[in-house]
C-alpha cells in the first residue's frame, strides 16, 4: 500500500507538470524526458530511507586471489541456484513472483497503450487512470492481504488473478471510454 502512495505522489505531480507544459504549448517529447526526471527523483529520494535506516548484517566475503566481481557473482549464483532443492517452497514462490509480476507489468503497458490507441484517451486521461488504477490497486493489495492472512496464498492469489481475467475481457470487449472508467474503479 506505501508504495502504491509513492506512485500517486509520482503522478500527481506529473500530472500537474504535464498539464502545465500542454497549457504552455509544449510538445510531448518536451515533457515526457521530464516526467522521466520528476519519477527518477522520487525514486531517489525513496531509496534514501532504505540506504539511511536499513543495516546489512552480512560480513563482506573477500574476494579469492585474483576474482573478479563478476566471477564471485556468477559463483554465488551458481551456489544459490544448486541450494534451490533444499527450499523448494521458496524458489516456486520466487518464480511465481516472477511470472506474477512479468504478466501484471506487462498488462499494465499494455492497458495503457491501448487506451490511448485504441479509446482514444488523452495524456491526462491516461494519467487520471493510471492513478485510479493505484487507488483501486492500493485498497486491493490491502484486502487481498487480509483475504491471504485469513483463506491463504493460494486462495488470496486465485481470486485475484481471477478478478484481472474478468476486468481484462470486460476491458478487450468495450466500445466506449466509459465501460473503461467503470471496470478500472
Amino acid at each position: 500500500g506505501v508504495g502504491y502512495a509513492g506512485g500517486l505522489l509520482t503522478l500527481a505531480l506529473c500530472l500537474v507538470y504535464i498539464t502545465s507544459a500542454q497549457e504552455r504549448g509544449l510538445a510531448a517529447t518536451d515533457y515526457v524526458p521530464a516526467s522521466l526526471l520528476i519519477t527518477a527523483v522520487i525514486y531517489l529520494l525513496a531509496s534514501l530511507v532504505t540506504f539511511a535506516f536499513l543495516r546489512e548484517r552480512a560480513l563482506p566475503t573477500p574476494l579469492a586471489t585474483g576474482q573478479s566481481y563478476v566471477r564471485a557473482g556468477f559463483d554465488k549464483l551458481r551456489l544459490t541456484l544448486s541450494e534451490a532443492r533444499r527450499f523448494k517452497d521458496l524458489f516456486r514462490f520466487l518464480l511465481s513472483l516472477v511470472i506474477f509480476q512479468a504478466g501484471a507489468s506487462t498488462v499494465f503497458v499494455v492497458a495503457a497503450i491501448y487506451a490511448q490507441e485504441e479509446l482514444g484517451f488523452s495524456t491526462d486521461e491516461l494519467v487520471v487512470m493510471i492513478m485510479v488504477v493505484n487507488i483501486t490497486a492500493a485498497v486491493g493489495a490491502v484486502v487481498v492481504g487480509q483475504v491471504q492472512d485469513k483463506l491463504g496464498s493460494r486462495v488470496a492469489l486465485s481470486a485475484a488473478l481471477s478478478v484481472w481475467i474478468a476486468a481484462l475481457l470486460v476491458i478487450l470487449a468495450a466500445d466506449s471510454r466509459a465501460l473503461v472508467w467503470e471496470v478500472r474503479i
